[in-house]
């Protein structure tokens, strides 16, 4: 996740923030939660929060057989 990414979802959600004011030292690589400060004027900063998740999580197993199809 770059500091473009959340730029983006920001602006996604209604915020206008450049991608220069998205303080991240280096694109975040790993799941979990992330507070990242914005910069939204001279001397104001926001933190926000991010939840990185897999985009495509593994579907759940079962532990119940498949089903036998009737011939």
């Amino acid at each position: 996740v770059t500091a473009a990414n959340i730029a983006d979802e920001l602006k996604a959600r209604g915020h206008e923030v450049e991608r220069k004011k998205v303080l991240l030292d280096e694109p975040i690589k790993a799941l979990g939660i992330y507070a990242v400060p914005v910069r939204l004027a001279s001397g104001i900063e926001a933190s926000v929060k991010i939840w990185v998740t897999a985009e495509n999580p593994p579907e759940e197993e079962t532990t119940e057989a498949p089903e036998k199809e009737s011939e």
